[in-house]
C-alpha cells in the first residue's frame, strides 16, 4: 500500500486512518479522476490487513480497549462533540 500510495500522492490524492469511539474513519483528499478506483484500494487493502504478529495485534487492541475506557473521563464538550456527530 505504500507504494501505491505514494504514487497517488504524487497525483494528489492522499488519505489517512483514524481510530475513534465509533471504529475506523478513513478520510481522502484530492480531485482526480481515479479517486474513486484509489478509495476501493486503500479500502479494500485494509479489510484485508492481518498483523504480522501476535504483539501487534495485542498493542493495536490495548489501544483501543485504552481509548474507549478513556471516553468517560474526557471533557464534557468533547461528549458534545461525539454525540453531536451522530
Amino acid at each position: 500500500l505504500n507504494e501505491y500510495s505514494y504514487d497517488a500522492a504524487v497525483a494528489g490524492l492522499q488519505y489517512s486512518v483514524s481510530f475513534t469511539t465509533r471504529g475506523i474513519a478513513l478520510s481522502f483528499s484530492g480531485y482526480n479522476d481515479k479517486l474513486p478506483a484509489f478509495i476501493e484500494t486503500v479500502a479494500a487493502s485494509l479489510a484485508s490487513h492481518v498483523p504480522s504478529s501476535e504483539e501487534k495485534l495485542q498493542r493495536f487492541k490495548d489501544t483501543i480497549v485504552r481509548d474507549l475506557s478513556s471516553f468517560k473521563t474526557e471533557l464534557p464538550y468533547k461528549h458534545a462533540s461525539f454525540f453531536a456527530a451522530l
